[in-house]
């Protein structure tokens, strides 16, 4: 029963942490480049913490694409770097030419501005 009551902690808090985790929005944070904020709000809704297989971060990197374009001593993948560590990367990784999808198509033309 111990360990129940114990796990049921340990999510509620891990869910807690979570939802205080900053997220970016088209208003904020002010320090985010323009560019990158829409296209996070495209990718990811803004969520720092976006997994989805080999995916992740605010803009949705592929892993192997975090990877190369991380600075040293950043975390091994995106979900688990700062907000700020994503925001240094994903102006990088768009300067470097990167794919992403909310950065082609008509349908993006708001991405782009």
């Amino acid at each position: 029963m111990t360990i129940i009551v114990f796990t049921i902690l340990a999510l509620a808090a891990a869910d807690a942490v979570s939802a205080a985790q900053e997220r970016i929005t088209m208003t904020g944070p002010a320090w985010v480049p323009p560019l990158i904020r829409r296209l996070a709000v495209c990718e990811t809704h803004g969520n720092p913490q976006h997994q989805a297989g080999v995916y992740g971060g605010i803009v949705g990197w592929y892993v192997g694409t975090w990877q190369l374009d991380r600075y040293a001593g950043m975390p091994r993948y995106p979900w688990n770097a700062t907000l700020r560590q994503q925001v240094r990367v994903a102006v990088r990784s768009v300067n470097r030419g990167r794919y992403f999808g909310c950065l082609h198509g008509p349908e993006h033309q708001w991405v782009r501005g």
